[in-house]
């Protein structure tokens, strides 16, 4: 899975479970919700450790939140 489409998926999770779009949550925080192990899984097997994956989840978030 490419790492826009990955992006994406967290977003759209996170806005999903009415939690903060702009921090990623822990792996525990997310295994309280539903589906959240299994979007850690699909990160970590794309080859994107959850601690890495934050810093392209901030770049991610700058190009679609545009300052006005």
């Amino acid at each position: 899975m490419k790492k826009i489409e990955l992006c994406q998926k967290v977003h759209s999770f996170l806005l999903k479970h009415e939690k903060n779009p702009f921090h990623v949550l822990s792996i525990n925080e997310f295994g309280k919700l539903k589906g959240g192990f299994y979007l850690v899984k699909q990160l970590s097997e794309s080859g994107y450790p959850l601690k890495p994956f934050r810093k392209i989840y901030a770049d991610y978030l700058q190009t679609q939140y545009v300052k006005l």
